[in-house]
């Protein structure tokens, strides 16, 4: 029994550029009622994610940034943040060409690393419109998880990829996106390392051959997009059959059920439930308590064992994904804040803009 369908951006589920046709939405909210997870795997962050997916926003889940940010029906259950020393040493390499230019992002701001003799404007398509934009190289206490590095010259994009892989494959992977883009991230970040992370976070267990055989087809495929070398489409369209055999098999395969060795307590279950219910309600770790009969430390550690997340994180969570559901169906904003939860507007303002790169007015328009 299928349990888990994830699939890729571009080229995939959108029907032109930017753009998800409606029968996937009533595609995934079908999925949802008979209780199979839909993740859409992209090198995007959530915030430009979130405008494309609004309508199924609080039921379907993200694999983000090419791997590094997991999101769960709204739950940040991973994150992989990037080396500070080997972002250096990527910006004194990429800063050596002139047609190169590396911006990398946090939550709330995009760096350029460009000296000044040589910056450019921001692509508006990789920053976020409530981010800000800063001409300087992050320090070691800024987390980054995701960059791009955009080339001038489209037709110089394959060889800049070659290039920089060679130079620095030891610890980062390189692939072309968009026309003038390249994604990079470390060797051990990829989409389908991110898939794991929500296959492990509903505590599926599909065989452990056909998942690491399916993992392995998955890079295979990633680190052949952008190659114009002779015989690289017979390589992809190899690797693609090679997908469809290893879905083939586990859709096949036994269901995919809990294992017997995997922790897990039966008292987190109704509790997430409880919330999902009550999001206007108090819902504080006191409140939360007396619901399960545990005591504060204790609750606190076994939700966030079984849920990856705090209990402020994801009441957070889940308010904001609601608000932005009632929000598009055309409740006002500071209705659909009450509504959910929030008893200081500005304060739902703030947290709802950091969430999806847009003010709850925009939004609704």
């Amino acid at each position: 029994m299928i349990k888990l369908i994830a699939s890729d951006m571009d080229g995939t589920l959108f029907d032109r550029p930017g753009h998800v046709p409606e029968e996937t939405f009533e595609l995934v909210r079908a999925l949802h009622e008979h209780g199979i997870h839909f993740a859409a795997s992209s090198g995007r962050r959530l915030e430009e994610l979130a405008p494309i997916f609004e309508p199924v926003l609080d039921i379907m889940d993200f694999v983000c940034s090419n791997g590094a940010e997991i999101y769960a029906e709204g739950v940040l259950v991973g994150r992989e943040v990037f080396s500070h020393e080997q972002l250096l040493r990527l910006g004194e390499v990429v800063n050596q060409f002139d047609n190169l230019h590396l911006i990398a992002h946090t939550d709330v701001a995009s760096y350029c690393f460009d000296p000044p003799q040589k910056f450019v404007h921001m692509p508006k398509r990789r920053t976020a419109e409530a981010h800000e934009i800063l001409r300087e190289v992050p320090g070691p206490e800024i987390d980054i998880f995701n960059g791009v590095i955009m080339c001038e010259d489209v037709e110089h994009v394959p060889d800049m990829v070659y290039a920089l892989q060679v130079e620095l494959g030891d610890f980062w992977t390189f692939a072309w996106t968009g026309s003038r883009g390249v994604d990079f991230m470390p060797k051990h970040v990829s989409k389908s390392n991110g898939i794991r992370k929500i296959i492990r976070h509903y505590l599926l267990t599909p065989d452990e051959e056909q998942k690491k055989a399916l993992a392995e087809a998955m890079t295979s495929y990633e680190a052949l997009i952008g190659d114009r070398q002779l015989g690289a489409q017979m390589l992809r369209d190899s690797c693609i059959s090679r997908l469809l055999v290893h879905v083939n098999r586990l859709s096949v395969s036994a269901s995919l059920p809990r294992g017997a060795d995997t922790a897990s307590d039966p008292k987190i279950a109704p509790v997430l439930s409880y919330i999902n219910a009550h999001l206007a309600a108090d819902l504080s770790v006191e409140k939360l308590c007396e619901q399960v009969f545990l005591s504060r430390y204790h609750f606190m550690r076994l939700f966030k064992a079984q849920t990856g997340s705090s209990v402020h994180a994801y009441v957070r969570s889940r308010r904001l994904m609601r608000a932005a559901r009632l929000i598009r169906e055309g409740m006002s904003a500071a209705r659909a804040a009450e509504e959910c939860g929030f008893a200081d507007y500005s304060a739902f303002h703030r947290a709802f803009r950091a969430a999806f790169g847009v003010s709850p007015g925009k939004l609704k328009s």
